[in-house]
């Protein structure tokens, strides 16, 4: 099952690295703005995009680390593995 969650992971990255370029363009002619277009299309996909290493971190045994990354995961914007890591180790 990992190995296949994994495979499926792979498959929507690449269709994403293959797609962004010609859908930020769009976005950039739709919305008219460069920055707009950018913010944009980084919310549409960082939701259906996460680093393997949070779903080790979510899925440990120890209900206080996965609780510890969750709430450092809450107050970010944009994924910082850094942080999580250390939220991770926190006791």
């Amino acid at each position: 099952m990992d190995e296949h969650i994994e495979n499926m992971r792979e498959m929507v990255e690449s269709v994403y690295r293959l797609e962004s370029r010609r859908v930020f363009a769009m976005l950039i002619r739709l919305l008219g703005d460069f920055d707009l277009a950018e913010e944009a299309l980084h919310d549409s996909a960082s939701w259906q995009i996460v680093p393997t290493v949070v779903n080790k971190m979510m899925q440990d045994k120890d209900p206080k680390k996965s609780e510890n990354v969750m709430a450092a995961l809450l107050q970010m914007k944009k994924i910082d593995i850094k942080v999580l890591e250390q939220a991770y180790a926190k006791e």
